[in-house]
């Protein structure tokens, strides 16, 4: 047998090298292989999260919560081709929760799915929150806004997910319209999973189960509004709507949903003209009002705290009431703007009784 050249060798051997370099370098652009099967600090499932973002090799960056502070960042990049090119991202974090309708950390409408029996949190197929475990706060920054702002479990873990422009061409936006039960829930089970871990690193808390496990259903389609029994509730009217050539749309979250919201379109605005919201859900409570809005007294004849334009927290049988009103304008409008009715001066007055008559408890306003 002849044996080959001390150079010839060599330079298979190189060859060879290089040859296994190029495929496990191919693997790692291209494949999961060699990444981690816990992203965030340990918090989430490379399964879950690739359920959340689809095909591509998974990246994360970002920092997690230290010892008495559950502040946490972290994005997790779905990257595909040789480039590694971004095609999708989730982005969660931590923050501060304020006012429903002022700020999206704690909004709620009715298409979105609502976590039932857990802490609260709601999600949409690419956006949501969930409140981080009970007794975590966030640090409250010297030039806070919103001084008054009560400090109780009131922080929220958001995610928020992107996809590159290629994937969100107008008919695909569309299509997403439609919920989608198992993008909801992966991305409520990777939103869960930091928030509990959060709760954990800072020493707050103690982690309740996967949040994809109590994801209820998102509320029905768009319906026609029955004058004088808006959103279901008896006796709720809009005021005059006779003889509009656009008829008012409502939309109504799902039954059983810890937080109920009614969202009423004129078929002029993007968003509801005029919201309402009723939940007993007292952590919900704590992280979306103000002690301000909440703690004033009302005037003689009004029962509960609060404003007498909402919101109030009142008894309601074995409950406690958030009572909550929100309006895009003052008036209803029509076709394109031409002709529009006033919202009644009186309209949260006639929603809280109209709710108190639905739940069998005593009226809340005068009249």
């Amino acid at each position: 047998m002849v044996a080959l050249p001390r150079r010839r060798t060599a330079w298979i051997a190189l060859a060879a090298v290089l040859a296994v370099s190029a495929g496990a370098l191919l693997t790692w652009r291209l494949t999961n292989v060699f990444g981690p099967d816990r992203l965030c600090g340990g918090a989430v499932s490379r399964a879950d999260a690739q359920q959340v973002l689809g095909e591509g090799r998974i990246t994360e960056s970002g920092a997690g919560a230290r010892a008495g502070d559950p502040t946490v960042s972290c994005t997790i990049t779905a990257r595909t081709g040789l480039g590694g090119t971004a095609r999708a991202r989730v982005t969660l974090r931590t923050e501060r929760a304020v006012s429903p309708g002022i700020d999206k950390q704690v909004r709620t409408v009715p298409q979105m799915s609502q976590l039932e029996g857990g802490r609260p949190g709601s999600f949409s197929n690419r956006t949501g929150w969930v409140l981080l475990p009970a007794g975590c706060v966030l640090p409250v920054p010297k030039d806070d806004p919103l001084p008054l702002k009560s400090r109780g479990d009131a922080d929220v873990l958001w995610a928020d997910v992107w996809f590159s422009p290629d994937d969100v061409l107008p008919e695909k936006r569309r299509a997403e319209e439609q919920p989608d039960t198992a993008a909801r829930t992966a991305l409520a089970r990777v939103a869960d999973g930091v928030a509990a871990a959060a709760g954990r690193q800072a020493g707050c808390g103690a982690p309740a189960g996967p949040a994809g496990d109590r994801l209820g259903d998102p509320g029905g389609q768009a319906r026609a509004s029955e004058d004088g029994k808006a959103c279901g509730l008896p006796g709720l009217s809009l005021g005059s709507t006779a003889g509009r050539s656009t008829p008012l749309r409502e939309r109504v979250s799902s039954e059983g949903a810890p937080v109920w919201i009614c969202g009423v379109e004129d078929g002029h605005l993007v968003s509801p003209v005029v919201s309402f919201t009723v939940t007993a859900d007292q952590a919900w409570i704590g992280a979306a009002a103000l002690d301000t809005e909440l703690k004033s007294a009302l005037p003689a004849g009004w029962r509960g705290t609060g404003d007498t334009d909402g919101p109030v927290l009142v008894p309601c049988g074995k409950d406690t009431l958030y009572l909550g009103v929100s309006t895009l304008d003052s008036g209803l409008r029509d076709g394109q703007g031409e002709a529009r009715s006033e919202l009644p001066k009186d309209l949260f007055a006639r929603f809280a009784n109209a709710v108190a008559a639905q739940r069998g408890c005593e009226p809340i306003a005068p009249g």
